[in-house]
Parts: C-alpha cells; sequence; structure tokens
C-alpha cells in the first residue's frame, strides 16, 4: 500500500509555470503543501490562487544567497524541511564556447548546478535525521552527450545530475 501523501509539505522549484507548475498542480491534487518556488512572483500568486494550501515564494535560483535565504524561509514557514525537494531549475541556451558570454555561463551554472545542490544541502540534514525525504531533480537531454555549441547547458547540467 502506498502511504497518502495527504498533509505532507513539498518544494517545487520554477512552479510558475511549465513543468513545475505541472508537477506543483499534481502534488497538490494528492493534498501535498506545495511551497511554490519562481522569480515572477505575480505568476507564483497566480498559480497558488489555483493549488488549495500552496504557498509562493519568489526567489532567483541563479543567485546563491537569494537560494539560501529561500531555504530558510521555507523552514520556518513549514516548521522545518519539507519531505518532497523538486529541483526543477534549468537554462538551456546554444552558443559555442567562445561566443557564450560569462553572465550567460555563470547563470546557467548557478542555476543546473548549484541551485539543486543548495536546496538539496539546506534539507537534506533534516531528511536525514527524521530518515526520510525525498529530492528529485529534473533532468534535461543535454545532461547526456556534450552537444556542439552547447558550452554551458551540458557541463551544468551533467554536473546537476551527479551530486545527489
Amino acid at each position: 500500500m502506498t502511504p497518502s501523501l495527504a498533509g505532507r509539505p513539498a518544494v517545487v522549484t520554477v512552479a510558475a509555470r511549465g513543468i513545475g507548475a505541472g508537477i506543483a498542480s499534481a502534488l497538490a491534487d494528492k493534498g501535498v503543501r506545495v511551497v511554490l518556488i519562481a522569480r515572477n512572483e505575480a505568476k507564483l500568486k497566480e498559480v497558488a490562487k489555483r493549488l488549495k494550501g500552496s504557498i509562493p515564494l519568489a526567489c532567483d535560483v541563479s543567485d546563491p544567497k537569494g537560494v539560501e535565504k529561500a531555504a530558510k524561509g521555507i523552514e520556518a514557514e513549514l516548521r522545518g524541511a519539507p519531505d518532497i525537494l523538486v529541483n526543477n531549475a534549468g537554462i538551456f541556451g546554444v552558443s559555442i564556447a567562445e561566443e557564450t558570454k560569462t553572465e550567460f555561463f555563470v547563470d546557467t551554472i548557478n542555476t543546473n548546478l548549484v541551485e539543486p545542490f543548495l536546496f538539496a544541502r539546506s534539507f537534506l540534514r533534516a531528511m536525514n535525521e527524521r530518515k526520510s525525504g525525498h529530492i528529485v531533480t529534473t533532468g534535461s537531454i543535454a545532461d547526456r552527450p556534450f552537444f556542439t555549441g552547447n558550452a554551458a547547458s551540458s557541463p551544468s547540467n551533467s554536473g546537476s545530475r551527479s551530486h545527489h
């Protein structure tokens, strides 16, 4: 028998649209209390209105200090670590190395590699202490082969899928 998810807390990053909003919706439909993370506060609030019991929290996941601040806010709001963490953030862009802007490369590394690590690290100790919790990091086809002209996404996606 599968245990009920009802009432359990979860965090979903980039939950204001696309796959993240779909994951958050599916969890909320099961009675999960979902903390929605994304940059766009207005879109987050829109999604939160549709998902019973959800909590919108604006955060730029490419900013490590912002992620750390959000993780502390999440623990305060939930009175502890979530039972479920879905690292869904990801940047994908195509450009060859010599044409890749440094800012784009850094944002991609921070979003695809640093963000999942920081959120996981923030909640892992509590999950280990209570001997329960789930961390899911969504992937991309870019985390398998290195594509020509994919100087930032391939290395960042490959690295983010190897540290859990």
